[in-house]
């Protein structure tokens, strides 16, 4: 898992351009948004970024949802809300709250960075959603009134366990899931999202 730091401004954010292996969508999404950040020294001044690229190498080598360990990640963050039984084995929580690795980091960094907001890249095979939890709703309107997505706090249906959960409602931090269209190009992911994940951003 690999993470990159960007500026030294007093806004502290934190972005994750992937938590599901079979959702690859926001990966290069993610790397254009760090080379523009870290060409832009307005950004770099006015805030600390921390960007974890791909929380979940081994579901993006092996195409699934889970970890190796056949663990959906986003069910795996010790929220008040984890439920140790899933619908689908593929929505597997784990045998406890924060028993992955991958999990470990993030809660870790969350723990050490302190962000004051968070993205995470998700792709969704229904409509496009800027999806938030916490006290994200004007950031999310303010993305979505760029990018033409949705709002929403829910999406549809539950989600114990997840980073929106544990991040959002639980530590209070503004965090937003990007629902990216699920088999979109890099280029009209980007151009559809550069400008709303930039007002983000800053």
């Amino acid at each position: 898992i690999e993470a990159m730091l960007i500026g030294s401004g007093p806004r502290r954010v934190l972005l994750i351009g992937g938590i599901h292996g079979d959702e690859p969508e926001g990966l290069p999404v993610i790397e254009r948004l760090t080379g523009q950040i870290a060409a832009d020294r307005s950004i770099s001044r006015a805030a600390s970024i921390l960007i974890v690229r791909n929380l979940n190498p081994d579901g993006t080598v092996a195409g699934t949802r889970t970890n190796k360990n056949g663990v959906d990640l986003n069910r795996n963050f010790p929220a008040s809300n984890w439920d140790s039984s899933a619908r689908q084995p593929r929505f597997h929580p784990g045998s406890q709250p924060g028993s992955e690795p991958e999990t470990q980091v993030l809660v870790e960094l969350l723990r050490e960075f302190g962000p004051e907001r968070i993205l995470v890249m998700h792709s969704t095979r229904g409509k496009p959603m800027v999806n938030y939890d916490g006290p994200a709703r004007e950031l999310a309107e303010a993305m979505s009134s760029v990018n033409g997505y949705v709002t929403s706090d829910t999406i549809g249906y539950p989600t114990p366990g997840s980073l929106g959960s544990y991040a959002g409602i639980d530590m209070k931090i503004p965090i937003i899931t990007l629902e990216l269209p699920r088999g979109v190009d890099a280029e009209t992911a980007w151009q559809a999202n550069h400008e709303a994940l930039i007002r983000f951003v800053q």
